[in-house]
C-alpha cells in the first residue's frame, strides 16, 4: 500500500462504497420503512424474507462487497495519513478497526443470510428464522461502536497529518456520536427508534458516506506541507510523540 498506484486503488475502493452501499437500501421495503422491525412475530418476519428473497440474498452480496472495499479504503487512507516514519498510534489504529468492523458485519450479513435461506433452500421453523435474524441486528447494533472507534481513530490522525481538510475530521467526530449512541437502541422494543427502523440505519450509512466524501477528497493533492513532513525524512522535533 505504500506505491502511488495502491493508494489511488483504495481511493477507488472508498469511492466504489457509495454504490454497494446503497444498494441494500433500495432493493426492499418503501421508504422509510425498509425492513421489519425486530419485535415483529416470528411469522410476519419470515413472510418478510420469504418475500423479499432474492432481493435480500443481493443485498447481502453487495454488503460482503462494501465490507471489503471499506478495509481497502481505510488501508489507503491510513498510508495518506503518514507523514513520518513513525506513525501515529491514531493512523495505526484505522486499518485494524476497520477489520474489526468488516469482521462483526460479516458475521451479522451471515445470520441475516440464514435468516433468507430459512425460507426455502434449507426450511427452518419461523422461530429459527426469527431468531437468525434478531442475531443478525444484535450483532450491528453492538458493532456500531467500533464503527465510531475507526471515525475518531481517523479524526485525529487528520488534525495530526494536516494533509487532508479539517472538516473531514470534524465531520468524522460528530458522525461518530450517534453511530456510538444507536448501539442502545437493543433496549427499544418498538417505534421508530427500534431496530431496524431509518433511524438505527442512519449512523452506519453516514460512517459510509463519510469515507465515501473522504475516498473523493483523496483524488486530489493535499492541503499543504506541514513542517512534521519536512522533518519526516530526519528527526521529529525533540519531544513531539505520535498521538
Amino acid at each position: 500500500m505504500t506505491s502511488l498506484r495502491g493508494r489511488k486503488s483504495a481511493t477507488l475502493a472508498g469511492i466504489a462504497l457509495l454504490p454497494t452501499a446503497v444498494i441494500p437500501l433500495v432493493l426492499t421495503g418503501e421508504f422509510p420503512v425498509l425492513f421489519p422491525c425486530w419485535s415483529a412475530s416470528p411469522e410476519q418476519l419470515a413472510v418478510w424474507f420469504a418475500a423479499n428473497h432474492d432481493a435480500v440474498l443481493v443485498q447481502n452480496f453487495a454488503f460482503s462487497l462494501s465490507l471489503i472495499l471499506l478495509v481497502w479504503f481505510a488501508a489507503g487512507l491510513a498510508e495518506r495519513l503518514r507523514v513520518s516514519p513513525q506513525p501515529s498510534l491514531s493512523g495505526q489504529l484505522i486499518t485494524p478497526l476497520a477489520i474489526v468492523v468488516a469482521a462483526a458485519y460479516l458475521v451479522c450479513n451471515s445470520l441475516w443470510t440464514m435468516a433468507v435461506v430459512g425460507v426455502r433452500t434449507v426450511p427452518m421453523s419461523d422461530a429459527l428464522i426469527a431468531y437468525s435474524a434478531r442475531a443478525a441486528i444484535v450483532v450491528w447494533l453492538i458493532a456500531e461502536p467500533v464503527c465510531a472507534a475507526v471515525l475518531f481513530a481517523a479524526a485525529v490522525a487528520i488534525f495530526r497529518a494536516q494533509v487532508l481538510p479539517q472538516w473531514l475530521a470534524w465531520s468524522a467526530l460528530v458522525i461518530a456520536v450517534p453511530n456510538l449512541l444507536v448501539t442502545f437502541a437493543v433496549l427499544v422494543k418498538d417505534g421508530w427508534l427500534a431496530p431496524i427502523s431509518l433511524a438505527t440505519l442512519l449512523p452506519f450509512n453516514l460512517f459510509m458516506l463519510w469515507a465515501v466524501a473522504a475516498a473523493v477528497r483523496m483524488l486530489f493533492p493535499d492541503v499543504s506541507a506541514p513542517a512534521s513532513r519536512g522533518t519526516a525524512r530526519g528527526e521529529r522535533p525533540r519531544g513531539e510523540q505520535p498521538i
